[in-house]
């Protein structure tokens, strides 16, 4: 839930929650439209499994629920879309896949 509202924020950071946030440099603007564009129009039509159908009702709503499973679950989005997920790795400036497995909780597990 905190990933998915704080996306929202950044999402409005050049205007109103559209799924298309402000990019970091412009040659990924154009890049990110296009697989978002694509990407929400397939997941309407093609609902995946692991992915929260929430996700459909908006532009907007896809960009919070795909970065919940960017973080939560990144081999699972990289494996329905993986230009999405590369597209993620750039906005966010971070790859979850290459730092390793995440145990299934949402807290993090303290070292002892």
């Amino acid at each position: 839930m905190v990933i998915h509202e704080f996306v929202h924020k950044l999402d409005m950071l050049n205007g109103a929650a559209d799924g298309f946030p402000p990019q970091h440099e412009r040659s990924h603007a154009r890049a990110w439209s296009e697989v978002f564009t694509a990407a929400y129009a397939d997941f309407q039509a093609h609902p995946k499994p692991g992915l929260n159908r929430y996700g459909a009702t908006a532009p907007a709503e896809f960009l919070a629920v795909l970065s919940e499973v960017f973080f939560e679950n990144p081999g699972l989005l990289n494996g329905i879309y993986p230009e999405v997920y590369e597209a993620l790795s750039l906005f966010f400036k971070q790859d979850p896949i290459k730092r390793g497995r995440y145990p299934p909780c949402r807290l993090p597990i303290l070292s002892r």
